[in-house]
C-alpha cells in the first residue's frame, strides 16, 4: 500500500481563482499561444525509493509492475483553459506527477536533419512539403504515458453567451506550446532531461462544471468540451500538412510522440500512432524518390 500511495501520489489541482496572479506563471511559446506554466518545479519521480537497498527495490519494481499493469503509471498535468474575452484568454499547465521515467538503450536511427512527410503518399504534398525539416536526436528520456486534463472555464459561457471559435483553435496550438517545451530540449530543472519522448499522450478533455442549473446552459457546456475535443482531434492533420507557420513548428511533436489519444472525460474518442504513420510516409517517400530518380 506504502509503494502504491508512493507511485500514485498527485499535487492538488491548482484551482481557477490562482490563474489570475501572474507572478505563479510564466508565458511560453508564441505571445499568440496563451500557453503559461506554473513557475513550481515538476514534482519528483520515485526512483530515489528503488536506490534504498535491495529489498525495497525489488518489492517497489513488483508495484510497479502492478500499476502498469492496472494503467496507473500515469504522469499528469493540469491545464485550466480560460475561454473568455480575446485579451484574457490563457491556458494554464501545471504539473501534478511524474511517478517514473525510463532511459532508452536504442541508438538513434540516424543523426542529423531528415524530412517530415505527410503519411498519404500524394506526390504534389510531398513536393511541395520538400523544405520542411525536423532535427532528430536520440531520446534516452521516455514517459510511458503522459496525460493531460483541460478543465474548461469560459466566463462568457456563465452569461449566456457562446463561445468564440478562435478561443477553442487556440486550445489545441497551447498544448502543442506546452508540449513542445517539455519534449524540445527545454530544461524544467537542472535535472531535467535535454530532450525526452512521450509512448503514449492521453489529451483528457474534462466535462466542466455547469454554472447554471437550467438543462439549456448544461449543453452549452457539454458543446464546447465536445468542440474543444474535435479540435484536439484535428491539430495533428495541421501538423501533417504543414500549412501554416504554427503547423511547421509545432511539427516536431511528430517525432516525439509515438501515439496520442484523445478522450471527452475519460471515454476514448480517437487514437492514433503517430510515429508510426511518419515512418510509413518516410519509407513511402523513398519508394517515390527511387521511381523518379531523386
Amino acid at each position: 500500500m506504502i509503494y502504491m500511495a508512493i507511485i500514485t501520489w498527485e499535487r492538488p489541482r491548482p484551482e481557477v481563482a490562482q490563474t489570475t496572479d501572474s507572478w505563479n506563471w510564466y508565458r511560453t511559446g508564441s505571445s499568440s499561444s496563451g500557453c503559461h506554466f506554473a513557475l513550481e518545479s515538476p514534482p519528483s519521480t520515485c526512483a530515489n525509493v528503488l536506490a534504498v537497498n535491495r529489498q525495497v527495490n525489488l518489492e517497489m519494481r513488483q508495484a510497479l509492475q502492478r500499476a502498469r499493469r492496472a494503467e496507473l503509471l500515469v504522469a499528469r498535468i493540469d491545464c485550466i483553459a480560460k475561454m473568455m474575452a480575446r485579451r484574457e484568454a490563457g491556458y494554464y499547465f501545471t504539473w501534478l506527477s511524474i511517478p517514473l521515467v525510463q532511459r532508452s538503450k536504442a541508438a538513434a536511427k540516424s543523426g542529423g536533419a531528415v524530412r517530415v512527410w505527410p503519411s498519404v503518399p500524394v506526390v504534389g504534398r510531398l513536393l511541395a512539403s520538400s523544405t520542411r525539416k525536423v532535427w532528430v536526436n536520440d531520446f534516452p528520456t521516455c514517459i510511458e504515458q503522459l496525460q493531460v486534463d483541460i478543465r474548461l472555464y469560459d466566463q462568457d459561457l456563465e452569461n449566456g453567451a457562446h463561445s468564440e471559435s478562435w478561443t477553442v483553435m487556440n486550445i489545441s496550438w497551447a498544448v502543442c506550446a506546452a508540449l513542445k517545451r517539455i519534449c524540445d530540449d527545454s530544461k524544467e530543472t537542472d535535472s531535467w532531461p535535454a530532450s525526452l519522448a512521450i509512448d503514449t499522450l492521453v489529451l483528457n478533455v474534462l466535462w466542466p462544471d455547469a454554472p447554471k442549473s437550467t438543462q439549456d446552459g448544461t449543453e452549452k457546456w457539454k458543446d464546447s468540451a465536445r468542440a474543444v475535443t474535435r479540435e484536439l482531434v484535428n491539430v495533428w492533420n495541421k501538423l501533417w500538412s504543414g500549412d501554416e507557420y504554427r503547423s511547421r513548428y509545432y511539427g516536431g511533436l511528430l517525432e516525439r510522440i509515438k501515439r496520442v489519444r484523445v478522450c471527452l472525460d475519460g471515454v476514448l474518442v480517437r487514437e492514433r500512432e503517430l510515429r508510426l504513420e511518419l515512418e510509413r510516409g518516410q519509407a513511402e517517400r523513398r519508394r517515390i524518390a527511387q521511381r523518379v530518380g531523386w
